[in-house]
This record gives C-alpha cells, structure tokens and sequence, in this order.
C-alpha cells in the first residue's frame, strides 16, 4: 500500500480537504439524480396533459424514492465494509467484500424491480390520488422498475393514443 502524501492527508490536518475529498462522488451521483429528474418534469409538462401526466410523476415519486433508498442504503453499507477492510490492510478481504456487494445489490435490483413492477397498482393505491393521475403514475413506476423496452414502447404508445 502506497503511503504518499495524499493517502496520508485525509487523516492528518484540515478537515475540509478529506470531507470535499469523500464527498464529491456523492455530491455528482445526487446532481445527475436532480438532473434527471428535471428531465422527467420537463419531458412530461410537454405531453398533452401536462397537469395530469407532472401529477402522475408527483405521485409515483415517494415509492420511485423508496426503492432508491433501500439500494443506496445498501450501497453504503457495502462501501463501508470495504473502507473497513481497507483500513485494516487487508486488501484482499477488501476485493472480496466490493464484489459480494456488486454481487448482492444487483440481485437485490432485480428482485425489488420485479416486486415494484409486479406491485406498482397495489402500491399507487395505498396512496392518495384522484383516478386520472393514478393511472398515469402506474404506467410512470412500471416503467422505471426496470421494464423491458417494449413494454415502454407499448406504454408510449397507449398514453400517445389518449391524446
């Protein structure tokens, strides 16, 4: 393990420079997350029914942000074991601790993708809604539970034959 002055510097002096030195990966991931939504708000507030369709998205989004939260939880959780083994020297117990993360937050997206896709009506009704969004918001979820381009494009094309 290399012991040059910038692996040393995050333990020693400022906080500042290992806090923006930690933080920046963290930061970008949250602007392209912002990003993307605006791009969403963007997209749908030039549909036919904008109202509808930006209400359709408002209403989805606490359930899109739920799923998100439980991968990136778990992203952390793994993130930090290897920081740990990191830390102890050991790089090899590090390697396999970044891999079964990779590993089992992958399965975990496909597992909790398939449940929001299979579940995204029963979801959407336990929230409050008025009929016309909550349709417009199952279509929205199913679609960012990961659903495979077809079913997107068929999607595209029942809401394009509503206007």
């Amino acid at each position: 393990m290399s012991t040059d002055s910038t692996d040393s510097s995050i333990t020693e002096g400022s906080l500042v420079r290992p806090l923006f030195t930690l933080a920046w990966p963290i930061v970008v991931t949250q602007l392209l997350q912002v990003a993307y939504n605006i791009a969403d708000t963007i997209w749908l507030g030039r549909t036919a029914y904008p109202s509808a369709a930006v209400g359709a998205l408002s209403l989805a989004f606490p359930l899109i942000f739920l799923f998100l939260s439980v991968g990136g939880g778990l992203t952390v959780a793994g993130s930090t074991l290897v920081a740990q083994y990191t830390g102890a020297g050991g790089d090899e117990d590090a390697s396999k601790a970044a891999s079964q993360t990779l590993a089992f937050v992958t399965v975990i997206a496909v597992v909790v993708g398939a449940i929001g896709y299979l579940s995204t009506d029963l979801l959407l009704g336990l929230l409050p809604r008025t009929p016309r969004p909550r349709g417009r918001s199952s279509r929205w979820r199913a679609t960012t539970c990961g659903c495979s381009s077809s079913v997107r494009r068929s999607c595209s094309a029942s809401s394009s034959s509503r206007r």
